[in-house]
C-alpha cells in the first residue's frame, strides 16, 4: 500500500468523522433546546463540541500538512513531524475528555428513565 492511498483514506476518514460529529452536535443541541435543557443534553453537547473542534483542527492540519512540509528543509521537517505528533497526542487526550462527557451524558440520561 503506497503512502498516497494511506493519505487518501486518512482524509476520507477525517471527513466522515467530521460529518458524524457535526450531526451528533446538531442532534444534541436540538435535544438540549427543545426538551428542557437537561444536564444529560448539556454534557452531551459539550462533549460533542470538544470532539467536533478537535476534528476540525486535525482535519485542517491534515489538509495543510503536505504543502507546509514540502516548503521546509529536511531538518525542520523532522522537528515539524515531532511537534505535530506531540500536539496530535495532546489533542487526542482532549478528545478523550469529550468522549468521557458524552458517556457521562448517556449514563446520566439512562438513570433518569
Amino acid at each position: 500500500m503506497s503512502i498516497a492511498w494511506v493519505r487518501t483514506l486518512t482524509t476520507i476518514s477525517g471527513i466522515l468523522t467530521f460529518l458524524v460529529l457535526l450531526a451528533g452536535l446538531i442532534i444534541i443541541a436540538l435535544s438540549y433546546f427543545r426538551k428542557g435543557k437537561t444536564r444529560a443534553a448539556l454534557l452531551g453537547a459539550i462533549g460533542f463540541l470538544i470532539m467536533f473542534l478537535f476534528s476540525c483542527c486535525s482535519l485542517s492540519w491534515g489538509f495543510l500538512d503536505t504543502p507546509i512540509a514540502g516548503q521546509l528543509p529536511m531538518r525542520s521537517v523532522i522537528v515539524y513531524r515531532t511537534l505535530q505528533a506531540i500536539l496530535l497526542f495532546l489533542g487526542a487526550l482532549i478528545n478523550l475528555v469529550g468522549l468521557g462527557l458524552v458517556i457521562a451524558a448517556v449514563v446520566s440520561a439512562s438513570r433518569r428513565q
